[in-house]
């Protein structure tokens, strides 16, 4: 299976190859990434021996008449992480992208480090194809997803010993969305998952999805989801998103946003997983006035669990921002403390600070950054010290072309 797969990959990549080949310089566009990051083994001396990690990332586009042709890969320390091909044609009443996807299982371990899933083959993953309909003002769009359902997530720990072409679990899902507006400005789009979940999200090592298949494999009804936005009365704009799944209750989220006397500006959410028993799963109140930020959050039982203040002050090339969470009978139990100073046009250095563990919070980390553009290239450099020293130093460049 695996070689089949194999032969599949280096096919694309030769068509992909002769594709670019073709086109002239001015025509493709596209950006890369590198980035290089150093750790410490140990602080306990001057002198310490690093741990190095490096990543590239690789985007081409290449316009065909009405097509755009699209490589994406990525590359670490272990090798190539994965290959991302993608096909868009784009008419004047619509479009379909057709994209698919190899990429190497990772995981990462309870103590932080990410690593290769042997035997660390690369494999076909997915496919998605995206077609999207537009006349009179309504929009319809289809997402047919062809994936491996249980492909390990990369930012999570894997309870296997290895994973393989034998462990792939391939399903089918299709997800429905469509979505208008009325004259007065009111939006309304229905969603409609068979076998996928739109909200969920299915990824791999530096890429991730919306929208993921469903594990069981069973092509069915999954999740209903109805949003209505922009819909002002009184001053006041709501936006209700309503979800509806197979032998659970009704949720429902709702959004209010108003001004107090052009003085602040407020956006209250409140979520409910069982609309019939008008309850209040979770809520939040936030309060905008000028440079300052209030947000409250409220639990079921309608008490407060949380409060944090932004305060963002730009004096000349300075601006400053400082965020601090409060919990009720607790104090004050993380703080954020930032710096940039503008240097020139094109060039900035940034200080910023963490405290957490409260309360009382207490220092976590400072990271130092030095950005600026070196020949159409963006540099960053970086440092990060905890309390017991240096964790880790990087460098970070961007090129667009």
């Amino acid at each position: 299976m695996f070689k089949r797969f194999s032969w599949v990959l280096l096919v694309t990549i030769l068509l992909s190859v002769a594709i670019f080949s073709t086109a002239k310089a001015d025509e493709i566009s596209g950006n890369f990434k590198f980035d290089i990051s150093l750790k410490p083994q140990t602080t306990a001396a001057e002198a310490s021996k690093f741990d190095i990690d490096f990543e590239a990332l690789l985007d081409l586009y290449i316009p065909l008449d009405n097509l755009e042709v699209g490589a994406h890969t990525a590359l670490g320390v272990a090798g190539l992480e994965h290959a991302v091909f993608d096909l868009e044609a784009i008419f004047p009443a619509w479009t379909i992208k057709d994209e698919f996807a190899f990429a190497v299982p990772f995981q990462t371990t309870t103590g932080g480090a990410v690593t290769v899933i042997p035997p660390g083959d690369l494999l076909f993953v997915k496919k998605r194809v995206e077609i999207t309909l537009t006349y009179a003002g309504i929009t319809l769009k289809n997402l047919a997803i062809f994936e491996d359902a249980t492909f390990p997530n990369p930012g999570a720990a894997y309870t296997g010993t290895d994973y393989g072409p034998s462990d792939q679990n391939f399903h089918f899902g299709d997800i429905i969305a469509l979505s208008g507006q009325t004259t007065d400005g009111v939006r309304v789009e229905a969603v409609t998952g068979l076998c996928a979940a739109p909200d969920s999200s299915n990824s791999i090592k530096k890429k991730s999805w919306s929208g993921s298949v469903c594990e069981n494999g069973e092509f069915e009804f999954t999740v209903e989801k109805i949003t209505i936005s922009n819909l002002s009365v009184g001053g006041i704009s709501f936006r209700s998103v309503t979800k509806f799944k197979p032998a659970r209750p009704v949720s429902e989220t709702l959004t209010l946003k108003f001004s107090l006397a052009d003085l602040a500006d407020v956006t209250a959410v409140f979520t409910t997983d069982d609309i019939t028993s008008f309850s209040l799963s979770s809520g939040s109140l936030k309060m905008e006035v000028d440079n300052i930020t209030l947000t409250t959050s409220i639990g079921s039982d309608l008490s407060i669990t949380s409060n944090s203040v932004t305060v963002k002050l730009v004096i000349d090339t300075l601006t400053l921002t400082a965020t601090a969470t409060l919990t009720p009978d607790t104090g004050m139990t993380s703080l954020s403390l930032s710096a940039r100073f503008a240097l020139t046009d094109d060039s900035s250095f940034s200080i910023s600070s963490s405290f957490s563990g409260g309360p009382p919070a207490s220092w976590s980390s400072t990271t130092f950054t030095l950005g600026s553009v070196v020949g159409g290239i963006d540099v960053s450099l970086d440092s990060t010290f905890a309390p017991s020293g240096l964790s880790k130093a990087g460098v970070k460049m961007e090129s667009v072309f």
